[in-house]
């Protein structure tokens, strides 16, 4: 299998101007960047310098795959408007990397499997992923919980290399709201393949969200010098990138209640983590083996009234010795046999085929698909 490559990117903050349009246009001469975001697609060769300088020159998110095994995603942010501290219990070496360049740090998610991905399309996978990088600079630490989780993922699936996560290792801190994702954080669970069994143990130490009102902002607000409104509202109206999260750095310590704020508590291994994912699993298979038999039942009272046509239909194969139908008639009679079962007639389904059997004997072929479904 050939080696194909995708790398997404794209601006937020401000469009791309012409001048670097253009010079993104010399990267590759297959690329033609729009005013927000630029695709590049190999099936041979590779991309043309550091696709990390690429973002941080001109960009603010990039995703990349390849069909060797390779998944990233990585961020640009300001370096005023981001809290290292806060971020660092989230980075693992060589998979989840802060990166400083110039006036930005580089926020990279890395991961590398033995499975690989097969056949790849162009697909628009970043836009569904992008407002991970605003709830970020929210304080919104959630996207970053994931990713942590996508290590332990691997682990459980022992599909990982080129990292080491041991089962003593202890987990992040656990932000608030893991139970009610984000249109975004369920499309990174979804992208990136997060073990559901994995998510529903690490919701269990999550607190609820609580969103800070609109009447707290106020009164964090009022707390400003009439000077600081004021600017404030001049670079509103001048349209300064990521005033939002600017502002809110400055009233979150004036709030009364932080709705990112993360709980201390105990905090888990990620051998603990496992264990409970191992019994998730277990309960998520019991309650699809009920659902499954639940379905099955109901199914099979709606073909109560049909019962006489479906032995009619079984009898007209048996009779005719139309192989092209032997699959349809053993599937009939499975039906009709699971019917029995549920309505506790078994002896009469039993007689009623051996007396079809007597008056028109299976051939070879239809006799070995009726032993291997045990009807016979």
């Amino acid at each position: 299998m050939s080696e194909y490559q995708i790398y997404e990117f794209q601006s937020v903050d401000r469009p791309l101007t012409p001048e670097e349009r253009q010079q993104i246009r010399q990267l590759s001469s297959r690329v033609d960047p729009t005013s927000h975001r630029a695709v590049f697609t190999y099936s041979y060769g590779d991309f043309r310098g550091d696709p990390l300088n690429a973002l941080a020159t001109y960009f603010d998110a990039m995703y990349y795959i390849a069909n060797f095994g390779v998944q990233q995603l990585a961020f640009r942010f300001p370096k005023a408007l981001l809290d290292t501290t806060a971020i660092a219990p989230y980075l693992f070496e060589g998979c989840i990397r802060l990166i400083s360049k110039e006036e930005w740090y580089i926020l990279e998610l890395s991961y590398s499997t033995e499975e690989g991905f097969g056949w790849l399309e162009e697909q628009n996978t970043l836009p569904d992923l992008i407002n991970l990088r605003q709830e970020i600079l929210n304080q919104d630490y959630r996207g970053l919980y994931l990713a942590w989780l996508k290590l332990v993922t691997l682990k459980l699936e022992e599909t990982y290399h080129d990292f080491e996560l041991e089962d003593e290792d202890i987990e992040p801190p656990v932000p608030p709201g893991l139970q009610k994702l984000s249109t975004a954080q369920a499309a990174f669970v979804q992208t990136f393949e997060i073990d559901p069994a994995l998510l529903t143990a690490a919701q269990q130490a999550s607190d609820p969200l609580t969103a800070s009102t609109s009447l707290n902002w106020q009164r964090a607000i009022a707390q400003l010098s009439p000077e600081q409104q004021h600017s404030f509202l001049v670079r509103l109206a001048s349209g300064e990138t990521n005033l939002t999260a600017k502002l809110q750095k400055v009233l979150r310590p004036l709030l009364e209640e932080q709705s990112t704020t993360i709980q201390e508590q105990p905090r888990r291994s990620v051998k603990t983590l496992l264990e409970m994912a191992a019994v998730e699993q277990e309960k998520a298979a019991r309650l699809a083996k009920e659902k499954a038999k639940a379905e099955r039942i109901k199914a099979l009272q709606k073909l109560t009234p049909q019962a006489s046509r479906l032995w009619q239909e079984v009898e007209e194969v048996m009779r005719d010795k139309k192989g092209h139908s032997y699959g349809k008639a053993v599937e009939l009679l499975q039906d009709l046999r699971d019917l029995a079962v549920l309505q506790r007639e078994e002896i009469a389904f039993e007689a009623r085929l051996h007396k079809l059997s007597v008056a028109y004997p299976p051939t070879p072929a239809l006799a070995k698909r009726l032993k291997q479904a045990k009807l016979l």
